[in-house]
């Protein structure tokens, strides 16, 4: 599974690349993931971000968001599956971004140790967003 992540993060690229092409808003890579390790998965979030910020990427964004389970009843509370996040990444470079390196490789390897990646989707976020 490793690989798959390293092949879904090296793909996603240019695929939004080529979805931004064709989005009117702002278009993202949306992920959902099974998380094992959350403190693992956050601190890869943090070096993904710092990896594009020291690359001179800053118009993108990375955010997490909660995953709630179905309530078994519309009175049942909401609650968390800590299980599950969602991810999206807001205006991934174009083309093939920054050269990979060591730092990217750190990166990855923490998302790999701390997650699985189950859906990977391509989606046009409104510009209002």
């Amino acid at each position: 599974m490793k690989t798959g992540l390293a092949i879904a993060l090296a793909l996603c690229l240019p695929v939004a690349s080529v979805a931004a092409q064709a989005c009117e808003g702002r278009p993202a890579v949306l992920r959902v993931s099974e998380v094992n390790s959350r403190p693992v998965f956050d601190a890869a979030v943090v070096a993904h971000t710092k990896w594009y910020r020291d690359k001179g990427v800053t118009d993108n964004q990375q955010l997490v968001l909660p995953v709630y389970k179905e309530p078994a009843t519309r009175s049942a509370p909401l609650v968390i599956d800590s299980t599950r996040v969602i991810t999206l990444h807001v205006n991934p470079p174009a083309g093939a971004g920054p050269a990979r390196d060591a730092a990217w490789d750190a990166f990855v390897k923490q998302y790999a140790a701390a997650s699985k990646v189950v859906a990977t989707y391509i989606v046009c976020l409104p510009k209002t967003l």
